[in-house]
């Protein structure tokens, strides 16, 4: 089914909606279908009925709208039920008295609706009631609101995308691979090959092209070249930085100088995050182009493959501002230092590389070459927690451009969806590394509540979560049931935000018109 947006009465701007679903309707299951619980009761267990039978009730969170700042921030703070934390919402109602009762609204319709902000509201989702008193102001007016939760750095702007492309001073830092085995090369037509890296074509010889060989090294290195002319362009704000690694570790800084990072300190996690902390890359691309690709060009290749110092030492770099980026390009198996899978296969390095780049806002991508020995289970680990990707790719046609177009939008994200007591999370598999972008989040089951913590987020941050309809008493559910969102999050400029978004959906026995 197509995932949309539900329609509401509220207003709702859909650019800023995180909420879709795969139907517009909740289905319940009458007694007579097959369902679930009917299979569940029957013999079988409730897990095991779940993974036979699929469902239409599917909400799916779309994190890509936390980029859209197109609405003015709430009034105060979001007003929780004290019992399962929801939020007082557009949908809400404040009565001058208590309804008896667990009441979904037959017994709480008989009470006189609170119009001065003090009253009892009784929560949609959990049916508990709580005594309120709320300001005008702080009565939500919109089904999506926005929260400061801390102070901005940098002022909220509402700007184009060109505009944000100009602001964007993310740090990209190119980890680039120059051991021996980058010396590798593949026949090419001269014809076709733009040799930037030794100044053009080969010589010809009897008025035919000789043959041109390049080496994997030459490949990257014209790739980077590419990457660097299209953001001088794009975004000429941007910082980039050169790390490379072969038997040593070397940075090369805004100043033009080169720093070599080699023996002890190559095993010392702590001490090459030390080291690297006081290397700054300021300068935009805009002023360093020349410097930046003199650098690329100067790469040679040898020696063995300190790939995890020199991982460490970028991301500690790029750390220095949230939404950056890395990318590492290698083909071969880290052997020297910190984080060598020579001899440790299952080394938990990346994991916590990984969770450090999370924290701080750091995108981390792998591109690496067909062929090779790479481990991409232990790098793809660095990609899955950042939400940056993974290319695999022939030598000659190696870019960098999917990596570059992998743009934190938020960090620090963790979402919380609430359901309808009456509704449950079904258990959901834990989804393959092949499909990152979107993903399904195991949860016990019979829970109203779920929290992931998301980390970075980019366009194509998405959460998937199945549930089921079932009243616990077999009495119908309301006509309408609603769904809460709370998004907490870091903007790019310093900005913690709380989004907070509820919608409302129509129930429907009918599966046919679930599954339209």
């Amino acid at each position: 089914n197509k995932m949309e947006a539900p329609t509401t009465t509220a207003k709702v701007k859909s650019d800023r909606s995180l909420l879709a679903f795969g139907s517009s309707v909740v289905y319940q299951a009458t007694a007579s279908g097959s369902t679930t619980a009917q299979r569940s009761g029957s013999g079988g267990s409730l897990a095991a009925a779940e993974e036979e039978e699929a469902t239409p009730n599917v909400v799916l969170l779309k994190l890509g709208g936390l980029a859209c700042i197109d609405g003015a921030v709430a009034t105060g703070d979001p007003t929780f039920c004290s019992q399962c934390q929801a939020a007082f919402n557009v949908y809400s109602r404040l009565t001058q008295r208590r309804g008896d009762g667990e009441g979904d609204g037959a017994k709480e319709a008989e009470a006189e609706e609170a119009d001065d902000g003090q009253g009892v509201w009784r929560c949609e989702f959990c049916g508990s009631d709580n005594e309120l008193s709320l300001e005008p102001e702080e009565v939500p007016k919109d089904a999506i609101l926005d929260y400061a939760v801390g102070e901005a750095e940098v002022a909220d702007t509402v700007a184009d995308e060109a505009a944000l492309r100009l602001q964007d001073e993310s740090r990209v830092i190119f980890i680039i691979d120059t051991s021996g085995s980058m010396s590798s090369s593949t026949q090419v037509d001269p014809k076709k090959w733009n040799d930037k890296t030794s100044g053009g074509q080969p010589a010809s010889k009897g008025g035919r092209p000789a043959q041109k060989w390049v080496s994997r090294l030459e490949f990257v290195q014209q790739a980077v070249e590419a990457q660097l002319e299209a953001m001088q362009n794009d975004t000429p704000n941007r910082r980039v930085g050169i790390v490379s690694f072969s038997s040593s570790v070397l940075v090369y800084d805004d100043a033009g100088k080169t720093h070599t990072i080699k023996d002890g300190l190559l095993e010392d996690y702590n001490g090459l995050m030390e080291h690297a902390s006081g290397f700054a890359m300021d300068t935009p691309i805009s002023e360093n182009r020349k410097s930046l690709g003199a650098t690329v060009r100067s790469l040679s290749d040898g020696g063995m493959t300190a790939l995890g110092p020199a991982l460490v030492v970028g991301v500690t770099i790029a750390a220095q501002r949230p939404g950056s980026k890395c990318i590492i390009c290698t083909d071969g198996l880290a052997n020297v230092g910190i984080g060598s899978l020579e001899n440790n296969p299952m080394s938990d390095f990346y994991e916590q590389v990984g969770q450090y780049a999370k924290r701080k806002g750091v995108v981390i991508s792998v591109v690496s070459i067909k062929g090779t020995e790479t481990r991409l289970e232990a790098l793809g680990t660095l990609a899955d927690l950042t939400r940056g990707v993974v290319d695999l790719v022939d030598p000659d046609n190696l870019s960098f451009a999917s990596a570059l177009a992998s743009n934190a939008l938020a960090t620090n994200c963790v979402a919380k969806l609430f359901l309808h007591k009456h509704l449950r999370f079904r258990r959901l598999p834990t989804p393959s590394a092949a499909t990152s972008t979107t993903s399904t989040t195991a949860t016990p089951p019979r829970t109203t509540t779920t929290t992931k913590d998301v980390g970075n987020v980019t366009g194509a941050t998405q959460v998937a979560f199945e549930f089921d309809a079932a009243s616990q008493d077999g009495t119908a559910l309301p006509a309408l049931l609603p769904f809460q969102l709370q998004v907490s999050f870091s903007r790019l400029n310093g900005a913690e935000r709380r989004r907070i978004q509820t919608v409302q959906v129509p129930v429907t026995s009918d599966l046919a018109k679930a599954l339209e």
